[in-house]
């Protein structure tokens, strides 16, 4: 298995596509290697890919206020961050039937879609991030369904 593509919309230095750039990578099997100027965002690339596989070294894992992304005085309500992972074992296929996603060439890949909403803090309640993670590109399943709740 392999990483194949990431996507992301307001995650970090990435906006939505029409005020900043938003982050489509296609990634080749094999080695990647990933080169820019400071600020440029590779750490971020890196920090989604941690958030998609629920993994940062044994951190916890969690989306902060501060990971939507700015414009002007403005910080972004929602982000998305989209990862497919290509070529699973049948063992790797089994251990996921429910999330995969069936493409038209007929084979099958792990499609995964974080959605995230900022909440503002209410009353005595302090601010939060609540996300989802749904199988499926754009978080819409073809096939299956599958879904995690994670309030932060």
């Amino acid at each position: 298995m392999y990483l194949h593509r990431i996507c992301s919309q307001n995650f970090r230095a990435f906006g939505d596509g029409t005020t900043a750039p938003s982050l489509d990578w296609e990634l080749n099997k094999g080695m990647n290697i990933l080169i820019g100027e400071n600020d440029a965002g590779k750490t971020a690339i890196i920090d989604a890919i941690r958030h998609m596989l629920w993994t940062t070294s044994f951190e916890v894992v969690r989306l902060l206020e501060q990971d939507f992304h700015v414009v002007g005085s403005n910080r972004a309500e929602t982000l998305v961050i989209e990862a497919t992972l290509c070529d699973l074992s049948p063992e790797q296929e089994a251990a996921v039937l429910e999330w995969l996603t069936y493409e038209k060439d007929g084979s099958r890949s792990l499609v995964l879609n974080l959605q995230a909403r900022r909440q503002p803090p209410q009353a005595k309640r302090r601010a939060r991030v609540d996300t989802i993670t749904r199988s499926g590109r754009n978080g819409s399943p073809l096939r299956g369904s599958g879904a995690r709740k994670r309030r932060g």
